[in-house]
């Protein structure tokens, strides 16, 4: 009877432990899987925060190489980060697969402790550590290279743009005037290829004894010549109305945008008239004589005649004729050329008012200013011989011969004067 009892005992000591070992195994087993959902969350999250961090990093490549030596710090901080995840998620792999060992290790325990025996799970040394570690060391070798390489990347990527952002400016700043000067040569070529090249309007005014069409001939400017060289060659324009004729002083000629010329000339006048065989010639303010004589009616009432053996003299004579007051050139009537021994350049000036003067050409100017001084102290008809002092006697002594010289002191200027 005791043996039988120690029989059923037994029997129903096993039936219980066979009972209580697969509710052991079914609780691990939903543990395991709790395991493996956070694994599979926690990996899904890494992913994610991997899309954001390689998003992150295309847009800190296209800032400056300030920025990618921040990012570059920045992913310093992220891989330490990925190592020390990596390193949990081996751990955490490690123990799932130490689970999923010891999960199998139960099921096959199960049938055999079906049986007879009480079944054993798996503990977790009894894995294999070697493959696991393997895997862990070249997984965290291949995240540090994975990070130098984009670091490296990053860098040659921002180096890159940067010295293609460098060169497109220089090419621009110095495209920039290449390009402003074709437009213009093209502009310009266009525009002489037009005839408004060569569309000028000339007018001409301060002329009296020229006419415009002579003074238009003689600037030799044609209708087919540029605008713009005509612009350019004003001077040389002008310089020739000038020499052209000897009535012109001056010519100024000057551009009005966009196509006017303006001739403006300045003529000589007549100052006197040269008297040669029964004919008079004017004589310029300039000095020159004219080659055409004038007719006898067009002469004026009163002017100047003069009767010159030596035609070098006038430009002489017209210089120091200009200095003069215009009372006593008005006074003027003939002006002789009466060279003596002493002064060879002696002219002798008929006076309106009945008066002689005898100068020397080389002091008229000088000594003939005086002359409305004197004026009023001579008896006419006189004679002021200034060819050395001014002094003066009658030119028709009375029947009693009396000379009215007087003294250089009564008549004569002082001589600083004089000088």
């Amino acid at each position: 009877m005791t043996k039988k009892r120690k029989k059923q005992k037994e029997k129903k000591r096993h039936q219980e432990k066979s009972t209580d070992q697969p509710e052991l195994a079914v609780e691990e087993l939903s543990e395991w899987q709790k395991l493996n959902q956070e694994y599979l969350e926690k990996k899904a999250r890494e992913q994610a925060e991997q899309e954001k961090e390689a998003e992150e990093q295309k847009k800190i490549r296209l800032e400056g190489e300030e920025d990618v030596a921040a990012d570059a710090e920045e992913a310093d901080a992220d891989a330490d980060k990925e190592e020390t995840a990596s390193q949990e998620e081996a751990t955490d792999k490690k123990e799932a697969d130490g689970e999923e060992s010891e999960g199998d290790s139960r099921d096959t325990e199960e049938k055999e402790t079906s049986e007879e025996d009480v079944p054993t799970l798996l503990s977790k040394e009894d894995i294999p550590e070697e493959d696991e570690e393997e895997a862990e060391q070249l997984s965290e070798k291949e995240l540090k290279k994975q990070l130098k390489a984009e670091k490296k990347q990053a860098r040659r990527e921002a180096k890159a743009a940067r010295a293609g952002n460098t060169v497109d400016k220089k090419h621009i700043l110095r495209a920039v005037p290449i390009f402003l000067m074709s437009i213009l040569v093209c502009a310009l070529s266009i525009y002489f290829l037009t005839p408004y090249a060569s569309l000028k309007e000339v007018t001409v005014s301060g002329n009296k004894e020229v006419s415009s069409k002579d003074i238009l001939s003689a600037s030799n400017i044609h209708p087919q010549d540029y605008t713009v060289t005509t612009f350019l060659q004003q001077k040389d324009h002008a310089q020739k109305i000038t020499k052209s004729n000897p009535w012109i002083k001056e010519t100024k000629l000057t551009y009005q945008f966009p196509i006017t010329f303006k001739i403006k000339v300045k003529e000589n006048t007549i100052v006197a008239y040269s008297y040669s065989a029964e004919q008079y010639y004017p004589v310029l303010s300039s000095g020159e004589e004219l080659p055409t004589p004038v007719d006898a009616a067009k002469m004026p009432e009163s002017f100047i005649r003069l009767d010159f053996s030596d035609k070098s003299m006038l430009r002489s004579f017209v210089q120091q004729l200009v200095v003069l007051p215009e009372t006593v050139v008005a006074n003027m009537g003939t002006v002789q050329h009466t060279p003596s021994r002493a002064t060879p350049d002696l002219l002798t000036v008929n006076m309106l008012d009945g008066n002689t003067v005898l100068v020397p050409l080389g002091d008229l100017s000088k000594k003939l200013v005086y002359y409305n001084k004197i004026q009023g102290n001579l008896l006419p008809p006189s004679t002021v011989d200034m060819e050395v002092g001014i002094f003066s006697h009658l030119t028709t002594p009375p029947e009693k011969t009396e000379e009215l010289e007087t003294t250089e002191e009564e008549l004569t200027l002082p001589q600083e004067d004089v000088n």
